[in-house]
């Protein structure tokens, strides 16, 4: 893997928000693809949707004539194979938002079968077949918006000098717990599975384990090179509990090395003998699965796309839907940088609960660590619905702020917008990362 500077990592992060040539040529107007006319659109044994929705212009949304859309198409085209698995009357989610996977079939049928030429071909489509809606709750439109990525170990299929720490699969019985919580991540690493055959792969760095546990999922390189899946599997049933507070106490200064995901790991190595009884204080244990397939599988069962797939809380959002996301990005200077690009809700998070609070999935590898450990900030997201199945939410559904359905402009960020002219390096990092 290329080595990168820091400096270097602060243009990938930028890179990974470069804007290319917008590509925003207007296309001729695609057909409107509708749902089957026998298909119900009215939702009356689903859940009322716990979110508002707004309308808003879709051509008027921040970036969106600028965003590289066809970078998202992966990501929209592994939904739509998702929900054409599904039955037509199979609820998307757990509200009547979204509707049924019936009401997605047509369009996600069209989906697939074209070609789109340009960011500006794909843009077209998606005004024509869709609707864009600003969602909000009584608390209002704006959330938290952090950032995550794919851990990145080394370990082995056997246990040696070099790869001691264990991760394990779930017990039989950890279903079973009925609420009480099983043994803690002190139990566990002190040998309370050890013997029991659930160790499915051993790991070179107990920090690199850790941080694993954190993330709940990543990618293993093999002694011989090749790369396998760890897959979350399960947990032990403790709330996770922040090291921060613990490694202060032994002597961490913020101040000095910083808060994030890197400075922590940097820290916790260079004092491995604090480092366990630090680790020890997050009673939370993951367990683990081993895939063949290098892939970070999200809540979804289907492959992430980096940095268009975004964690979502499946109470308000329905997985699969895309997102068009309003938030920012902090480079090494503390400067905020906006993020404006559409995304697919795709996976789920045990820290990522309420209506407007997202995930951003940054990739795999230590870019992504970077990238994903400066990312907290607040932010705004509209909803994509196809025309077809927004037939069928009443003007009451789509808002509550007005009984009209007209379309609002977006609401402006406060963010620095990125310049138009950045180097096209830093185009090329963000294809590597996709590549990953």
């Amino acid at each position: 893997m290329q080595v990168i500077s820091p400096r270097g990592l602060a243009v990938l992060a930028l890179g990974l928000l470069a804007l290319a040539s917008t590509g925003c040529a207007r296309q001729s107007p695609s057909k409107i693809i509708d749902a089957p006319p026998q298909a119900p659109m009215v939702y009356p044994d689903l859940e009322p949707q716990r979110v508002a929705l707004q309308p808003v212009d879709m051509y008027r949304l921040d970036g969106w004539q600028r965003d590289r859309v066809q970078q998202v198409l992966p990501a929209l085209q592994q939904s739509c194979r998702s929900y054409l698995k599904m039955p037509a009357n199979k609820p998307l989610g757990k509200t009547a938002l979204g509707g049924y996977a019936g009401d997605w079939h047509a369009i996600c049928k069209d989906l697939l079968a074209r070609n789109f030429a340009s960011d500006g071909a794909l843009r077209s489509y998606l005004e024509h077949n869709f609707n864009a809606y600003l969602v909000s709750s009584n608390k209002g439109d704006e959330g938290t918006f952090t950032g995550y990525y794919t851990a990145h170990v080394k370990a082995s299929l056997r246990p040696s000098a070099r790869y001691a720490t264990p991760l394990y699969a779930a017990p039989k019985n950890w279903r079973d717990l009925k609420g009480s919580p099983g043994l803690t991540r002190r139990a566990i690493e002190a040998g309370a599975l050890a013997g029991k055959g659930l160790e499915v792969i051993w790991v070179d760095d107990p920090v690199d384990a850790f941080l694993l546990h954190i993330q709940g999922s990543g990618i293993a390189t093999l002694p011989d090179g090749r790369q396998v899946s760890v897959r979350y599997a399960g947990n032990n049933g403790h709330k996770f509990k922040s090291i921060h507070q613990a490694m202060a106490a032994q002597g961490f200064d913020k101040s000095k090395e910083g808060l994030t995901m890197t400075a922590v790991a940097s820290w916790l190595k260079r004092h491995p003998n604090k480092a366990r009884q630090i680790m020890w204080t997050n009673p939370r244990f993951i367990y683990f699965s081993v895939d063949s397939k290098p892939e970070t599988i999200g809540a979804m069962g289907i492959p992430l796309t980096a940095t268009r797939s975004l964690a979502v809380d499946p109470k308000y959002i329905p997985l699969g839907v895309p997102l068009w996301l309003n938030t920012s990005f902090l480079d090494e200077q503390g400067k905020r940088h906006a993020i404006n690009r559409l995304m697919v809700a795709q996976d789920t998070g045990s820290a990522i609960k309420g209506a407007i609070r997202g995930d951003f999935f940054w990739g795999a590898g230590p870019e992504a660590q970077w990238a994903a450990s400066r990312m907290k900030n607040p932010g705004r997201y509209a909803i994509l619905l196809p025309k077809s199945q927004v037939k069928g939410l009443s003007t009451a559904q789509r808002t509550a702020k007005s009984a009209s359905y007209t379309a609002m402009a977006w609401p402006s960020s406060d963010a620095p917008s990125l310049q138009e002219d950045l180097s096209p390096d830093w185009q090329a990092l963000e294809e590597q990362l996709h590549q990953r």
